[in-house]
């Protein structure tokens, strides 16, 4: 048996693998990003592959990386995570997007889904601009995206996966950067921190898709991060421009104050990351350079609980010697102590700052990853013997451990290029052999992954470029041979072969010593006798000579290979042996490489009878730049022929050659085609996933902006289209003819996962969707119907529409004068969105709601912002609504239609109804919060049967008088909120008119997030019981003022609260005062019996709470008596408060 071996670069591959078509998405096995902190955009820590530790998320302008974390704090060298098309300037953002409990990933102008284990799927979405942050604006697990253009702050709402292709501006300016999303004012929605025109803000999210925007301070901030820094349940908020840092404070009222700032001397451009470095439970601040008395570089500014301030001196160690452009702070090795991770900008590097096994002290840092060079090479074989194929690429280790699953790639003690393999010590393990400089060198495969030193063959051959490798002597053992590379060094111009004798023990034997120029030296059956001879590809315009095998490791002399007027290879960079025209002899193909344009080219075996001239295969184009093909040649459509895949157009596509048999081949298809600048090299059939195809392997340095190689892989199982499905799971339709064609696609659709989105783009203004009555049969949605800018005048062809899991949008409708179509909608699980239906141009109005008489069901709000409709009728059965009902500026006249609502979750929201009258429609109304803002409601008859509701918030209603209709209210439970922001759940404020408070005199269970009752300019009479009983209990929650004199202040209202008579004490404390009214320059005597205790504090305050006097007597007997003289000084009406800090009791005094 005759043994020959070829590189697998350049091997023939005849396969029982059952696949013949690519996939066109490109995966990745392994990437290095090699930081280059011009190109690195940011870094956060997520726990990626969601195995229960901290990885890190790195952000170039080419390529999002994440560093997996083995849980003892090591890392990976990097796993590219694709985003086509376009370079990222902004940080990647982690948060779940589809509501699946996963954090999905979103940068550029798209976002991919988590699949688990580190897997994401293919990218999806079409933001218009580049993702700037998300932020969950409404609370609803989704997160929407935030993104710039040019000047502006834009929003796009996320409606479940789907995004609202309705984004509207938040803010203008210019140089826009967003920091980070944090509910600052503990309100339990998550606010945004930007920049815009070197200011710092704070947009304040008042929900309703709505924000406040708040100035913080000017200035370039290079660096913003949040947290509570001491620990006071209190978000703080720091800012570092250059040389100083900022340190803000929010409470729990949105209000904000300055805590301290500090000096940060040479502080440029590092990050500042906040964490507890020392353990005491306050969070410190890391800077990742400033001037220190050790020099420029990082440093620590620990928090002082003692001062409630960072201490200024900043604090360095012997592991802080580079200075640090990005970092992140966590603990990655799980002890419970934080560590340090961040680029180096001394060496262009990852690194990871382990603690030392105290707070705050750390190792010195310890590099993340090597990277990847350019990869010319790619091997896959069993090197460890264990039934599966790992794979070198490059100079770096692949090992296979499973079914589609790769080990941490790693550094191997092997060239990066012209590597083969081949057991050459008959032991079963491949070996590797190379050219090097001026011999042939050889290594030996030692198992478990590990080669030995290299082993340098006898025989100066100078500058060799190449090692055949073939059984020459027939031994059944692998021989080699090589020869001098060079022209330059003539007297050891020599070309030899390399004698093994079965155990790696090579011996040198020449077969000639006048020779040059050898670029290859390859084994060769030239003349079918099935013996390997020799060819060698000679240099220089020398013409290719063979040496045939004479048996026995003898060989004849050499021969001229190519016949008389024969083209010869010129300008190789790859080179095959294969028989490509399956005639069972083998031909020869080659690549050059060259400027412009390269080919690929082949010369067919005569039979033994020489070598026809070179025949073309293809032509590559490589737009002027100096670059070659590669290719590789296997059975990749599993038809026994041979097929061609290369790349070309400079490196950025890979080309399929579709084999058609006897050296034929069809037109050339592209299969994949990066829209960059490119960087394909070298190319091997392997699979990748243990699916049963032969994938193929990429190596890959796709990047003109960092140096970003990577090995990836295209599927050659092909990207099946999935199982025809009985619905599309999201439909979004923009023309009449995607909302026809449904009904074809899907004939059995009944029931939609996801979301149905009608969105109308029109160029000119002519309708574009005007029937809706293809989606007859649509019985659910899961996810929300979002109808948006339509020519619609109704909404007939969602008749079957029974049930919507999430929300209802109709917004922005030209020519909607009826709801009519929604006639069987029962239930919607989120919320009710009607508004901005109208048109300058068309006169159609909608005035009711009639279409909506069997809804019973609204789980989150109903917003009604229609400035045309005149009433609520069609709304005969709707019961519940979860959330707000929101009815703002419009012509609504009454409220009938609403007679049959129940419950209202949070609030009744009416707010610039001027012709709305009365409350009438109301009166089945039992649970409901009131938050009431026009000018039309002298009172609030139509409430009679409302019993509870989270608030009573009235204010700027210019006409209302009286309170009347909320005699039977019996309790306000507040928002309950677990937070420290609390909002009052009685606010009467700016309401003009209004007189008295007699609505509220009975027993009204009030929670105690606080009473508010605020510039109310005729009110005079506040002594209800719902406010006697509340003041004295929470005195802390109630802010009255700007009312009449008796409502001037809690203690005003409190006075009027209790009896005001001069003889018994009243019936719940044993306090009395007497004369009462007095006349000045009496004595007013004060007796306080046994429910006073101890010291007790007698008060003498206005009716607007100023305290007047004040005398402190210890109180031993059952009775006690104090006189007190009346001074003319003394206001006509004043207050008498008595207290021993447990009981507390008030008179109003009355002077004549």
């Amino acid at each position: 048996m005759r043994i020959f071996l070829i590189t697998l670069l350049a091997i023939f591959c005849f396969s029982n693998y059952s696949s013949a078509q690519f996939g066109n998405t490109l995966y990745h096995l392994s990437s290095s990003p090699g930081v280059s902190n011009n190109t690195l955009v940011g870094l956060s820590v997520h726990d990626i592959d969601l195995d229960g530790d901290l990885d890190v998320l790195a952000s170039f302008q080419s390529g999002i990386f994440w560093f997996e974390n083995d849980g003892q704090g090591n890392f990976s060298d990097g796993n590219s995570i694709d985003f086509q098309g376009k370079p990222v300037f902004k940080q990647a953002q982690f948060r779940d997007l589809d509501g699946d409990g996963k954090p999905d990933l979103a940068a550029g102008f798209g976002w991919r889904k988590n699949l688990g284990n580190g897997n994401f799927a293919p990218e999806t979405g079409d933001f218009w601009k580049e993702v700037s942050g998300i932020c969950d604006l409404n609370s609803d697990g989704f997160g929407d995206i935030f993104y710039q253009s040019s000047n502006v702050l834009f929003l796009e709402r996320n409606l479940g996966a789907v995004f609202s292709p309705d984004a509207y501006p938040v803010a203008n300016g210019s140089n826009i950067q967003f920091w980070l999303a944090a509910d600052l004012d503990q309100d339990q929605q998550e606010d945004v921190v930007a920049s815009l025109s070197n200011i710092l803000y704070w947009f304040r999210n008042l929900g309703d898709n709505t924000f406040s925007k708040i100035q913080i301070s000017t200035g370039a901030f290079k660096s913003v991060v949040a947290g509570d820094v001491d620990g006071n349940g209190r978000m703080d908020l720091l800012g570092a421009i250059n040389g100083s840092l900022s340190w803000w404070e929010f409470d729990g009222y949105g209000n904000r104050s300055l805590r301290q700032t500090l000096p940060l001397p040479g502080f440029t451009s590092a990050t500042i990351a906040l964490g507890d470095l020392d353990g005491d439970k306050n969070l410190d601040l890391f800077t990742g350079g400033m001037t220190t008395p050790n020099g420029s570089r990082p440093a620590i500014l620990y928090f002082d609980a003692v001062a409630g301030q960072f201490d200024p001196t900043p604090y360095t160690q012997p592991a802080f010697s580079a200075f640090c452009p990005k970092a992140v702070l966590a603990d990655f090795d799980g002890n419970g102590r934080l560590d340090i991770f961040a680029s180096l900008l001394s060496t262009s590097k990852f690194a990871v700052f382990h603690d030392t096994g105290t707070h705050g002290n750390f190792d010195i840092p310890m590099l993340v990853g090597e990277p990847l060079g350019d990869i010319p090479q790619i091997l896959p074989a069993d090197l460890d013997k264990d039934g599966d194929k790992d794979f070198i690429a490059a100079d770096f280790l692949f090992e296979k451990t499973g079914p589609g699953n790769y080990a941490q790639r790693r550094k191997i003690n092997l060239p990066d290029a012209n590597v083969q393999l081949a057991d050459l010590d008959g032991d079963g393990l491949q070996d590797a052999v190379y050219p090097k400089n001026d011999a042939v060198v050889w290594q030996r495969n030692l198992g478990g992954l590990q080669f030995g030193p290299e082993i340098k063959l006898d025989g100066f051959v100078a500058q060799c470029r190449y090692v055949g490798i073939a059984d020459f002597d027939g031994d059944k053992d692998l021989d080699l041979c090589a020869g001098i590379g060079t022209e330059a060094l003539s007297n050891f111009s020599l070309l030899l072969w390399y004698e093994n004798d079965g155990m790696g023990n090579f011996t040198k034997h020449q077969l000639q010593d006048n020779i040059t120029w050898v670029l290859s030296t390859q084994p060769l059956d030239v003349n079918s006798d099935s013996l390997p001879d020799i060819y060698v590809e000679l240099g220089n315009l020398q013409n290719d000579i063979w040496y045939k095998n004479l048996g026995n490791g003898n060989f004849a002399p050499p021969q001229t290979f190519f016949s008389p007027g024969t083209t010869e290879p010129s300008y190789v960079n790859q080179r095959l042996l294969t028989d490509l025209d399956g005639d069972g002899h083998t031909d020869m193909v080659f690549s050059t490489i060259d400027y412009h344009t390269t080919d690929v080219y082949w010369y067919r075996n005569l039979d033994g009878n020489g070598f026809s001239d070179k025949k073309l295969l293809y032509t590559v184009d490589h737009l002027g730049s100096y670059a070659t093909a590669y290719f590789a040649v296997y059975d990749a459509d599993n038809d026994e022929q041979p097929d061609i895949i290369l790349n070309g157009s400079y490196h950025r596509q890979i080309i399929f050659l579709r084999g058609l048999g006897g050296g034929n081949f069809a037109p050339a298809d592209i299969l994949y085609d990066d829209p960059g600048v490119g960087g394909f090299f070298a190319i091997a059939p392997y699979d990748v996933n243990d699916d049963g195809g032969l994938d193929l392997l990429l190596g890959n340095g796709a990047s003109n902006l960092t140096s970003s190689n990577q090995v990836s892989w295209l599927s050659g199982k092909g990207e099946l289209p999935p199982n025809p499905a009985a619905c599309p799971r999201d439909v979004l339709f923009s023309r009449q003819i995607e909302v026809d064609s449904f009904p074809i696609k899907y004939p059995d659709c009944k029931e939609i996962q996801g979301n149905l989105i009608v969105y109308e783009i029109s160029a000119n203004g002519d309708p574009v969707i005007y029937d809706l009555s293809p989606l007859l049969g649509v019985h659910t949605v899961h996810g929300g119907v979002y109808i948006y800018r339509s020519f619609l005048p109704n909404l007939h062809g969602l008749d079957s529409l029974r049930t919507i899991g999430g929300d209802l949008e109709i917004k922005g409708g030209y020519v909607l004068t009826s709801l009519e179509g929604l006639d069987n909608l029962q239930s919607i699980g989120g919320n009710l969105v009607i508004r901005q239906n109208e048109s300058l141009t068309f006169q159609a109005k909608l005035k009711n709601l009639h279409g909506l008489e069997n809804l019973e069901r609204v789980g989150g709000d109903f917003i009604q912002q229609e400035r045309n409709l005149l009433s609520l009728e069609g709304l005969d059965k709707l019961r519940i609504i979860g959330g707000n009902f929101d009815i703002q500026k419009g012509k609504l006249q009454s409220l009938l239609g609403l007679e049959a609502l129940d419950t209202i979750g949070k609030s009744l929201v009416l707010a610039n109804l001027p012709n709305l009258k009365s409350l009438s429609g109301l009166q089945n109304l039992h649970h409901a919060g009131l938050n009431l803002s026009t000018d039309s409601l002298p009172d609030l008859q139509g409430l009679e049967n409302l019993r509870s509701g989270r608030e009573l918030r009235l204010t700027s209603n210019k006409n209302l008088q009286r309170l009347t209709g909320l005699e039977n209210l019996e309790q306000l439970t507040g928002y309950n909120r677990n937070t420290l922001a609390k909002y009052p759940v009685i606010w009467l404020a700016n309401n003009q008119a209004l007189s008295d408070l007699s609505a509220l005199d009975h027993d009204l269970d009030v929670d105690d997030d606080g009473i508010y009752i605020l510039n109310n300019a005729a009110l005079s009479q506040c002594a209800a019981q719902a406010i006697c009983a509340y003041l004295p209990t929470e005195p802390d929650t109630v802010s009255i003022a700007g009312n009449l004199p008796a409502c001037e202040s809690d203690v005003a209202i409190l006075a009027s609260c209790q009896l005001l008579n001069t003889g018994a004490p009243s019936d719940n404390v044993g306090y009395w005062v007497f004369p009462n009214p007095i006349s000045s320059a009496e004595q007013l005597t004060v007796v306080w019996q046994s429910d006073f205790n101890g010291p007790v504090k007698l008060e003498l305050l206005s009716l607007e709470g100023r305290v007047l006097k004040t005398i402190i007597r210890e109180k031993f007997a059952d009775q006690i008596t104090e006189t007190i003289p009346i001074s003319e000084r003394l206001p006509r009406q004043f207050i008498l408060r008595v207290s021993d800090g447990r009981t507390s009791a008030v008179r109003l005094v009355v002077k004549l």
